[in-house]
């Protein structure tokens, strides 16, 4: 019987053959941004959840959406935490000057991605042991991610790479959210110098797009299934 355990040889051939697609997972990102902390347990604990799966944002989320009887408020408050807690760290970084936290803390309606990415200058340039950096350097034309923060792009672009962002319409209301830039492009063609970073859970700067809430996922799910087989819905590329 053939071993199945991981050949990472076999992995990095397939990354500089660019046969493989990355596919970059919310957690990675929430790991660099906040490597001191589990984002999930510390939520839970500031929006008082009393359940026991605390370490589950789908769960809690699901949690205040049926208590406020609001799902965008308590993605809107998810969004707001994130920023907390990234400019406390923040006011702990030497490398960070002072006046221009000051100025970005006045600053209201920054989504996190122009908040920690535009202004604070996240992920670093040149920091070889980021992960976004790392990613950003396998040189593909696809990136496929669940995160809703655009980090990637700014490490792509950090590399002199110009990426285009695309985002999923997992629920049809989203037609009306997202803007004509980050709507499928069906004459695009990815490259590596012009990659396509497609976004399948939304966009930070627009709350109702999130799949948060187990409900979301369940819906994302239902919907992803019969739109991949819909020609013109989803990237060709994608597909």
């Amino acid at each position: 019987m053939p071993n199945a355990d991981i050949s990472w040889t076999y992995i990095a051939d397939q990354i500089n053959r660019k046969k493989c697609t990355p596919v970059i997972s919310n957690q990675l990102i929430l790991s660099s941004l906040y490597p001191a902390e589990d984002v999930a347990t510390e939520w839970a604990k500031s929006a008082a959840y009393p359940l026991a799966d605390s370490d589950n944002i789908a769960l809690v989320a699901q949690y205040l959406s049926v208590t406020y009887r609001d799902n965008y408020r308590a993605k809107t408050e998810y969004l707001q935490f994130l920023k907390q807690r990234y400019l406390a760290a923040a006011e702990q970084d030497t490398s960070i000057d002072a006046t221009v936290l000051d100025q970005v803390r006045r600053e209201r309606g920054l989504s996190l991605s122009q908040l920690a990415g535009e202004r604070l200058g996240y992920p670093p340039a040149g920091e070889q042991e980021n992960a976004l950096n790392l990613l950003a350097a396998f040189d593909m034309p696809i990136y496929l991610t669940t995160t809703p923060h655009l980090f990637l792009e700014i490490a792509l672009r950090n590399l002199g790479k110009r990426p285009r962002t695309e985002v999923y319409a997992w629920h049809e209301a989203l037609e009306e959210v997202i803007p004509p830039e980050y709507k499928t492009d069906p004459d695009f063609q990815p490259s590596a110098d012009e990659p396509l970073v497609y976004h399948l859970h939304g966009l930070d700067e627009y709350p109702d797009s999130l799949v948060l809430t187990e409900e979301d996922h369940l819906d994302f799910l239902g919907n992803v299934i019969h739109d991949f087989r819909e020609i013109g819905k989803m990237p060709n590329a994608v597909r």
